[in-house]
């Protein structure tokens, strides 16, 4: 099972992800891309993902992980990978929300302790923790998982 927040990471440093999917074989399909030869495909899987699920509130908890089998091609190296960091560090930034707000409409979110959300509207809440709340989930909102820290 992937992890929130998965991505396909190019040769040339683009990120492919999805706020609907954490399907690394998703993704790939999605972007039209050909899952063979291992060590010279233009792509790898990445995750942005704490090590342990109760740490998703933490960006500082967040780590890189290559999400592959095989050997990884040579451009795949560790400045690539900071690159990828660091852009995954800013999505996910965007994604956790410890405030209070009316209303969230769409997109993918980590609510953590002291989040007050009035109502979730298509919303996709990954994770709610400590004392978060939701008042209301409408249309296809959904929470994938509490968790007590």
């Amino acid at each position: 099972m992937c992890n929130f927040l998965s991505a396909v990471l190019m040769k040339n440093g683009d990120l492919i992800w999805d706020i609907a999917t954490d399907s690394h074989s998703d993704l790939v399909s999605m972007a039209g891309l050909k899952d063979t030869e291992l060590l010279h495909r233009p792509f790898v899987r990445v995750e942005y993902a704490p090590p342990d699920k109760r740490d998703r509130a933490n960006i500082d908890k967040y780590t890189l992980r290559v999400d592959e089998r095989g050997t990884l091609p040579d451009w795949c190296d560790e400045s690539l990978q900071e690159k990828a960091a660091a852009k995954m560090r800013a999505i996910v930034s965007q994604c956790i929300v410890t405030d209070e707000r009316a209303i969230l409409v769409g997109g993918v979110w980590v609510l953590g302790d002291g989040a007050y959300i009035g109502r979730a509207v298509n919303a996709r809440i990954i994770s709610m923790h400590g004392s978060s709340h939701v008042g209301a989930l409408c249309d296809s909102s959904r929470v994938e998982e509490l968790l007590d820290a």
